[in-house]
């Protein structure tokens, strides 16, 4: 068990209705969790999705006022005192009964961009992109992703047996849900389902319009795409490396923007992962965005899978200051969301600068630009740091 956190006792509703499948076809009782050693229960284990929350229900035994080991990445934020998924989940997931209220899946790692913050659990090009320059990246931790057998049949199995009569919430992650068929084909099971009491929520990068789905999405109490845009024009192209072009990015936005506009359940979200080729361009894609009138929510987060791309390389004095300098200039800026996290959060230490060099001039390689034309501010910084480093 996990220490117990002064004055805040465990409290979490997840066990009770709250179920996460990942493309592997492991089942866990809330996206957050890791419990390290342990190894999770296989979907073909189940025949229902009540089967899953009762077998939760029997493992987590948890004494007066101690966190279960799986829960640590909640625990570390409340011991913080951040807002965490335990708070979200609170206001989700009722404690009452024994049926799936959240469910959150994923069915594989298809995706049409291997964007230079993401990896191949997350991409099958990048997958591919692994395999192809596996010396280069085998000092990155970078491995090949090795795709797992199709989940969707025994997903399909499991929603067919089970209550579905107090789903509130789905979300669906990917790769990209809107380009993956497995995902697609999930969500036409709704089609002759009564959905007006759910949530839908996925991810996607603005390639892929579903316009089969539009008809359906009408009948959801809410949708929410959550859409990945880390930069515009040159920048965005640099950071995704696809054949995709930023035009086809625009239209799609574009075609979701009207689509909210002629439909009042849609809530559209940018969210923006900070790395280190767009710290110096968030004025201009909050400027871009602006061409977008319900893009209204815009969050940001800091590059969770590479640290060689990560802005905390740079002193928490250099990110403010070129935070600063965009901030003066562009009045929106304050329109993102958690970008506290972004300009206080501590300076990565000990991750060898040369290696962040190396990276970013072999990502050069895959692109038409230059990391040190389009970033120059930050490249200058990274720089001198190693020259720094190598006094």
């Amino acid at each position: 068990m996990l220490p117990p956190i002064p004055g805040m006792t465990f409290n979490c509703s997840a066990r009770h209705g709250y179920l996460c499948i990942k493309p592997r076809g492991h089942v866990l009782p809330c996206s957050r969790w890791k419990e390290r050693g342990k190894k999770q229960p296989p979907l073909d284990m189940f025949e229902t999705f009540e089967d899953i929350l009762d077998y939760y229900q029997s493992i987590i035994h948890i004494p007066s006022e101690a966190w279960p080991n799986g829960c640590l990445l909640c625990h570390r934020d409340a011991s913080c005192s951040r807002w965490s998924l335990m708070d979200t989940t609170n206001k989700t997931v009722e404690r009452s009964g024994n049926t799936v209220q959240y469910l959150e899946i994923g069915f594989d790692n298809i995706c049409n961009m291997n964007c230079v913050m993401c990896g191949a659990q997350y991409s099958s090009r990048w997958d591919k992109l692994v395999k192809d320059n596996k010396e280069f990246l085998s000092k990155y931790n970078l491995t090949e992703y090795n795709s797992p057998p199709s989940i969707y049949d025994n997903v399909m199995r499991l929603l067919e047996s089970s209550d579905l009569s107090r789903l509130n919430t789905i979300r669906i992650m990917g790769g990209e849900p809107m380009y993956s068929k497995a995902s697609l084909k999930f969500l036409e099971w709704f089609m002759d389902k009564d959905v007006s009491n759910i949530v839908l929520m996925f991810n996607t990068n603005a390639t892929v319009f579903p316009t089969k789905l539009v008809d359906l999405f009408k009948r959801f109490k809410c949708i929410i795409p959550k859409t990945s845009i880390d930069g515009a024009h040159e920048v965005a192209e640099w950071g995704r490396n696809s054949p995709v072009p930023f035009k086809k990015i625009e239209e799609v936005v574009g075609s979701w923007n009207e689509y909210a506009r002629q439909n009042n359940n849609v809530k559209l979200t940018c969210f923006s992962a900070i790395h280190l080729a767009n710290i110096e361009h968030l004025g201009a894609l909050s400027e871009w965005l602006n061409n977008y009138d319900q893009y209204v929510i815009r969050q940001m987060g800091l590059v969770q899978m590479n640290d060689y791309m990560t802005p905390l390389a740079l002193s928490r004095k250099d990110r403010q200051l070129l935070w600063q300098e965009q901030y003066t200039r562009y009045d929106d800026m304050k329109l993102f969301i958690n970008y506290e996290t972004f300009l206080n959060a501590h300076q990565l230490k000990g991750y060898p600068v040369k290696n962040i060099i190396d990276y970013i001039e072999w990502w050069d390689t895959l692109n038409n630009n230059k990391f040190k034309d389009l970033s120059p501010k930050v490249w200058k910084i990274i720089n001198n740091l190693y020259k720094e480093e190598n006094k």
